[in-house]
């Protein structure tokens, strides 16, 4: 499936300008050293150059820019959070899955036959779990076990021209490997709410996070560039 959907991603995605951003992104947004090399690993197993990281870094912020890429989905998921009477969370969502089709031997693969769920380990211990496509390093979909919470994103419609240059202006991330991080690296509800918070975004989104402990849910309503616009709920 791999070598297949990115090969087709840079025979039909790319147009000299976007391939070019694509590349300034690569140098420009801060990543962790330890996803980049993540997604050369993950080229280097399916025999891939490692020019086609550029790729992995496009579906890191598919979310974001997809939009100018050809055949982009035009749905987003929802979620639901709720509370039993005792005070319980119930975090739940859907998939839309639509914008993902590719050809292996014969057979069309769309994103329910490609979607997988991914323990992430840590000292040799569940660290937590997630949801991931082909490609992707970054999280949508996950849960930590270590003190407990769980996070979804979910779609505010926005000009992926506009979230393109505020990569490249200001130095904004994409959501999926910001998340990424803040699970790995915050066990409690509390914290995790407040790291999201203060990310500086290249795209409007929508957070739905929950904890362990009685009462603990929120929906985080995240503007662009980091700030909040008026009227943003």
């Amino acid at each position: 499936v791999y070598p297949t959907y990115f090969t087709a991603m840079a025979s039909t995605a790319m147009d000299p300008e976007l391939d070019a951003q694509l590349k300034a992104l690569r140098d420009t947004m801060p990543i962790k050293d330890e996803y980049l090399r993540e997604m050369k690993g993950i080229l280097a197993q399916i025999g891939l150059e490692e020019s086609y990281v550029k790729y992995l870094l496009a579906v890191a912020v598919g979310y974001e820019v997809g939009h100018l890429f050809p055949a982009a989905g035009t749905t987003g998921c929802a979620g639901l959070l709720a509370a039993m009477p005792n005070g319980t969370v119930v975090h739940g969502r859907n998939m839309d899955l639509e914008g993902f089709q590719v050809e292996v031997n014969g057979t069309t693969l769309y994103y329910p036959e490609v979607t997988v769920e991914v323990l992430h380990m840590r000292g040799g211990r569940p660290l937590f779990t997630s949801v991931q496509w082909p490609g992707g390093v970054g999280i949508h979909t996950a849960m930590r076990f270590d003190g407990g919470w769980s996070f979804e994103q979910n779609t505010r419609f926005h000009s992926a021209r506009k979230a393109l240059n505020h990569g490249l202006d200001h130095r904004s991330v994409g959501f999926m490997l910001s998340a990424r991080k803040v699970m790995e690296t915050t066990p409690d509800f509390e914290t995790a709410v407040k790291k999201l918070q203060a990310l500086n975004l290249m795209a409007p989104s929508y957070f739905i996070v929950a904890g362990a402990q009685p009462w603990e849910g929120v929906v985080i309503t995240m503007d662009d560039g980091g700030g909040r616009e008026p009227g943003t709920p």
